[in-house]
């Protein structure tokens, strides 16, 4: 008689540990991420295709892209970086 409640018992205490952990790996609360999807309509596919069929025309957008003239020099952006820096380090931000 004594082996027939030790079964249940054992059985019964198996069932909870499953119900208290499948418990507790459930999230009561869904936290929505307002994430940015990358928007594959910015015309990046078709320049990819067209210097695919076309590499004299992708030879042209890249000499076309280094045409254009920065907006600032190398000696300019490394002064103002290091300049931030220095007021990072100073606490003056």
């Amino acid at each position: 008689m004594f082996e027939k409640y030790l079964t249940r018992f054992t059985v019964v205490l198996f069932f909870l540990v499953c119900a208290a952990s499948l418990i507790g790996c459930a999230n009561a609360t869904k936290v929505e991420q307002n994430t940015k999807k990358p928007n594959l309509y910015d015309g990046s596919i078709s320049i990819i295709l067209g210097c695919m069929f076309a590499p004299n025309e992708c030879e042209r957008l890249k000499y076309e892209q280094s045409q254009v003239e920065p907006h600032e020099t190398e000696k300019e952006y490394l002064d103002k970086t290091s300049k931030e820096w220095e007021e990072v380090d100073n606490g003056e931000m």
